[in-house]
């Protein structure tokens, strides 16, 4: 049977005990409280008769109105009393004396009235006073001997109801001692019973636990029956028998996360709280010349050259959570020493807690060698530029002055010999000057290519209205040539190399100029806020170019299109993506055939300064 079903019979056993002596119990105290207040009553009574009688007796030694009123007052709450011990008393010798006392208070009441007339007839009594007088002292009299019945029964009817008190509260104290004693032996019949089996079950699964606890997790509890601590047992079973297969995959784990330290190349270490190595894997060993026994439990900072700074990386894991690529040189037993970048964070506890530090410390020797060569290369490559910078504005310098003579000779043997030369040598002629003149032009955007960063000035605050305007005095005579528009909204101050910017709106517009064939050409320079940037656009109704071409367009000396078609250097957008390049911002072109083009390009606000 099951231990709630048992649980529930001893309950109604308990229920229906409690149902038959609740009752007995309840009538046995209703009597009793019965008793109790009769006896009240019949002191109160008492109590009224008394507080009668000091009224009726101060009545006759002062014979004043007061005294009178306190006793008729007295009388009606003796009425009131008597009336309601009437409804109370149901002995029937308490009734009769209750009678008895009403009819003497009666009788008292009938007296004490011809006391007070005749003592009315007294005071206003002239002759034969002696009469009312010896009246006054047989009523008097009379009143006591009354008065002396009213006593009798009214401690009659006292002694009677503290009696029968008495009698309910024993009656009482027997019952409820009867009924306590039986509902004791019920329970703890029942108790006994149920805590035999109970304990039986109990150390059942008392000794299956102990067994468990000292590692025998094979042990399974055997019960009998199907009450609930054969479902218990059972489910202790099945618990044990999840806990064995977690003990299994806790061993795989621990065999997965041994094997994953050990395929590291790299010293990984786990370290306490307190600074101790608690676990190592080989190349720990190999880089310490020290046994893994040996390492685990000593103070982590002993393998380094510098402890206090290995102390001070560790300390800030705690502070911060983790350290990334902090310098350190382990000590191998051997005295050689291997410098090392030293990654560390916490590992906490499923309850968040912090255990310790998970290390890992990665040589970092042949990085070293290769950030020593690499910053060796970049300093060699800046002084390369500088020199081939240098080289480029020399060179280019000191080709102005054959150019200038290569053309001011064929030019005066043009002169000289303006009649003896035939048509094809003219023309030879003309052509060598063209591309002296082409080769002059050349070195000079080779030199202005050379200048930005050469001859660049420092980059300040900027009024990009005001550099626009210089731009356009500068290209006002093709623009007054080709009949161009230009017009621009309202342009912010910038960051920029003035001079500079001056010659990239220079270049930007002329280009649109340039590349306008059977209209005038329509240019509109704009500036918007974006992203923290002002991004500029230079819009304009030229030929326009394809996307498959637009990589090229700021490559130095590509062009697209032919001296005749479209004279030029090709290297103008090239000096715009550098002077963009060095304020650094960016450049492009939005652009289809035959669509016009917009080349924007953006540059830094003025706080950015």
């Amino acid at each position: 049977m099951r231990i709630a079903t048992r649980l529930w019979l001893s309950a109604a056993t308990t229920g229906a005990a409690l149902v038959f002596l609740v009752p007995v119990l309840f009538w046995t105290i209703s009597d009793a409280r019965d008793a109790g207040e009769n006896n009240d009553l019949a002191k109160s009574i008492q109590s009224n008769f008394i507080g009668r009688a000091s009224s009726r007796d101060q009545y006759f030694l002062y014979r004043e109105d007061r005294a009178r009123v306190l006793w008729e007052k007295s009388k009606m709450q003796s009425d009131q009393l008597l009336h309601l011990a009437k409804s109370r008393f149901r002995d029937e010798a308490d009734q009769n004396a209750v009678e008895r006392i009403r009819l003497a208070i009666e009788d008292t009441s009938l007296v004490f009235h011809r006391v007070v007339v005749n003592t009315q007839s007294l005071k206003s009594a002239t002759v034969n006073r002696q009469v009312f007088e010896e009246l006054d002292k047989r009523l008097y009299s009379q009143l006591l001997l009354k008065a002396a019945d009213v006593r009798n029964a009214i401690d009659a009817l006292h002694d009677s109801s503290a009696r029968q008190e008495q009698q309910a509260r024993q009656h009482l104290l027997a019952v409820s001692g009867a009924l306590a004693l039986l509902l004791a032996f019920i329970i703890v019949l029942n108790a006994t019973q149920i805590g035999g089996l109970i304990g039986r079950r109990l150390a059942t699964l008392h000794d299956g636990a102990s067994r468990v606890a000292k590692g025998e997790v094979a042990h399974r509890i055997v019960t009998k029956g199907s009450d609930e601590f054969s479902e218990i047992a059972g489910a202790i079973n099945l618990m044990m028998d999840a806990l064995a297969q977690r003990e299994e995959a806790l061993k795989q784990a621990s065999r997965y996360s041994r094997s994953l330290l050990e395929a590291s190349l790299d010293p990984l270490v786990t370290i306490s709280a307190e600074g101790k190595i608690t676990d190592v894997n080989e190349a720990s060993v190999k880089a310490t010349g020290v046994g893994r026994e040996a390492m685990i439990g000593t103070d982590f900072t002993d393998y380094f050259t510098d402890p206090l700074q290995a102390r001070e990386g560790y300390q800030r894991v705690f502070a911060e959570g983790f350290v990334t690529d902090y310098p350190l040189a382990i000590r191998h037993r051997s005295g050689q020493l291997v410098d090392v970048s030293y990654n560390a964070s916490l590992y906490r506890d499923d309850q968040g807690r912090v255990l310790g530090v998970f290390a890992a410390a990665r040589d970092v020797t042949k990085q070293r060698v290769a950030n020593d060569a690499l910053a060796a290369s970049v300093k060699a490559l800046a002084r390369s530029n500088t020199e081939l910078e240098q080289f480029a504005y020399v060179a280019s310098h000191d080709l102005q002055e054959p150019l200038r003579m290569v053309v001011g000779y064929v030019q005066l043997l043009e002169k000289r010999l303006a009649g003896q030369l035939d048509t094809d040598t003219r023309e030879f002629m003309d052509f060598a000057v063209d591309g002296a003149v082409r080769m002059q032009g050349m070195i000079d955007d080779i030199l202005t290519y050379s200048r930005i960063t050469t001859e660049a000035k420092p980059l300040a605050p900027v009024d990009s209205a005001a550099a626009l305007l210089e731009a356009l005095d500068r290209l006002a005579s093709r623009i007054k040539e080709s009949g161009a528009e230009v017009d621009f909204q309202s342009l912010p101050s910038v960051v920029a190399d003035r001079s500079q910017l001056v010659q990239l709106f220079q270049n930007l517009i002329s280009n649109s100029i340039k590349f306008c064939k059977d209209r005038a050409p329509r240019v509109r320079v704009q500036a918007a806020h974006e992203a923290g940037r002002w991004r500029f656009s230079v819009t304009d109704n030229g030929i326009g170019i394809g996307p498959e071409y637009r990589a090229q367009l700021f490559v130095i000396f590509r062009r697209l299109h032919t001296q005749r078609e479209f004279p030029g250097t090709g290297i103008g957008l090239a000096i715009c993506r550098r002077i963009i390049e060095r304020h650094g911002g960016e450049i492009g072109i939005d652009s289809a055939p035959g669509g016009g083009a917009v080349f924007w390009f953006t540059l830094p606000e003025e706080h950015d300064l």
